[in-house]
């Protein structure tokens, strides 16, 4: 190991390259004094140089260096650098066989076995070997499962390649939710522009198109999805806000105004009838969150003009509805009527936040007025 540092000194002296060579020695003094956390440490740093953004030095360096304390470093650090080391394999199979060597380094640190695997399953996902990401995806998940004060990079690296992972299969739901959940471990201005703008373009279809989707307050709160705002897809950013008002007549024409980028995803074409239902059940949910109690019985022509549907579909869009367990509520189909007890909790935006202090302040006022009811017509109940 010294020889080969000495090596190393010697030839970045000879290239002129001061910086590198002080950064050699400095790692052979931390070696020297087992001062093993700052060396850890700056290995970190060491890695990062833009001198290895190509060629296999950094797989010299592990075989040469990094094997002779690598039981000495944190699990979780000797696994992050190990996976950046890993890059530099020509081959997914070689890359794939050297992270499972630093497996067995670090196998009773869960957190940096997991790091490991997800490191490995993105290796299979490339190779299309779908089946071994699905077997590593599900030991994660129980790994992470029995775990609490998970590091962040764990659960993100978990979550992206689960997104990913979805993404391929198009299921729509799994990859809405855990890209959201991996966004939530990381910060924003840690992705480029291209990959907030790649993100939120995925997101906004996913939303859309998922079926047990219904909720997009979170993703329209996400600075990564509203960055898109500012990009040529800013349409997919409206509709989705329509979506979550239930604006059906603010979808018809932003639908005419971008038919040619609709029609340019396959998926918007294949799903354009589940997105016209879709809709329409939101407009259904939101309407019926902003009337009170004693509002939410409905006649079946109110429903609707609510929705815009023919009198005769109303039925089955209520049907389908609770079967989703979107709303409960009885449908009187002599009556043509529905009482609607219950919506399904969403994340509010302020507006929707106010009608819910307006529900509040009705409500105050109603336990009022029976407060002075009940004093005028039964004070003695109430002295005691």
């Amino acid at each position: 190991m010294a020889d080969w540092i000495a090596a190393q000194v010697k030839e970045a002296s000879f290239g002129g390259d001061v910086q590198l060579s002080e950064s050699f020695q400095n790692l052979e003094k931390l070696h020297s004094k087992k001062l093993w956390h700052q060396l850890s440490c700056a290995v970190e740093d060491f890695i990062k140089l833009p001198n290895w953004s190509s060629g296999d030095f950094l797989i010299q360096f592990y075989q040469h260096f990094i094997t002779s304390f690598q039981e000495k470093m944190k699990p979780l650090k000797l696994a992050l650098v190990g996976i950046t080391i890993s890059k530099q394999f020509k081959d997914n199979e070689s890359a794939v066989a050297f992270l499972n060597s630093l497996i067995d380094v670090v196998k009773y640190a869960p957190e940096a076995k997991i790091l490991l695997q997800c490191a490995i399953g993105t290796l299979y996902l490339q190779d299309k070997e779908m089946k071994k990401v699905k077997q590593l995806l599900e030991e994660c998940k129980e790994s992470l499962d029995s775990l609490t004060g998970v590091e962040a990079v764990v659960n993100s690296s978990f979550y992206i390649l689960s997104a990913t992972y979805h993404k391929v299969n198009e299921n729509a739901e799994a990859y809405y939710n855990d890209m959201l959940l991996y966004l939530s471990h990381i910060k924003p201005e840690s992705l480029s522009q291209e990959e907030q703008a790649s993100i939120a373009y995925d997101l906004g279809i996913a939303a859309l198109v998922g079926e047990s989707v219904y909720n997009f307050t979170e993703l329209l709160s996400h600075p990564v999805f509203v960055s898109m705002e500012k990009t040529q897809n800013a349409w997919l950013v409206s509709m989705v806000r329509c979506f979550n008002v239930g604006d059906i007549d603010g979808y018809k024409k932003l639908l005419s105004e971008n038919q040619a980028a609709f029609n340019n995803l396959d998926i918007f074409v294949r799903k354009q009838q589940f997105l016209i239902e879709k809709i329409t059940i939101l407009a259904l949910m939101c309407t019926v969150f902003r009337y009170s109690s004693e509002q939410r019985t409905l006649s079946f022509s109110k429903v609707a003009e609510i929705t815009k549907l023919p009198e005769n579909e109303v039925e089955l869009l209520l049907m389908k509805s609770l079967s989703l367990k979107l709303i409960k509520g009885i449908i009187d189909q002599v009556s043509k009527i529905v009482t609607i007890t219950w919506v399904q909790p969403r994340a509010l935006e302020l507006s929707e936040i106010e009608t819910m202090r307006g529900k509040l302040t009705e409500w105050q006022s109603k336990v009022q007025t029976m407060q002075t009811f009940m004093c005028g017509e039964a004070p003695e109940l109430l002295s005691h």
